[in-house]
């Protein structure tokens, strides 16, 4: 995975709609990797298309590893949240990302 360091605004999804952030943040297309918004401390990894996090990492290096443990996983290729829960549960790997994103919250 190639990732590329962006200065300027960027969107992420919560709790009240999509918000436009500004900050340094890392693009490798279906991820994004920003700092934290609920902890400035972690950098998060984040779903472009739908805005969520995925998880939040104690370093950047952390984060990147991450995404390129999840990046086989055809899910990510999908637009919203819901596709993208739904396709996981439906192949039976929801638990296994889960479990990937887990061990590296904990690095």
């Amino acid at each position: 995975m190639k990732w590329k360091r962006n200065k300027g605004t960027f969107r992420v999804y919560g709790g009240h709609g999509w918000t436009n952030y500004e900050g340094s943040h890392y693009v490798c297309y279906p991820f994004m990797i920003n700092r934290s918004l609920n902890n400035e401390s972690r950098w998060a990894l984040t779903h472009i298309a739908c805005g969520r996090e995925v998880g939040n990492f104690r370093t950047l290096a952390v984060a990147k590893e991450c995404a390129l443990a999840l990046q086989h996983y055809k899910h990510w290729f999908l637009p919203t949240e819901e596709l993208v829960l739904k396709s996981m549960v439906d192949s039976g790997e929801k638990q296994e990302i889960m479990n990937v994103v887990q061990d590296h919250r904990v690095k």
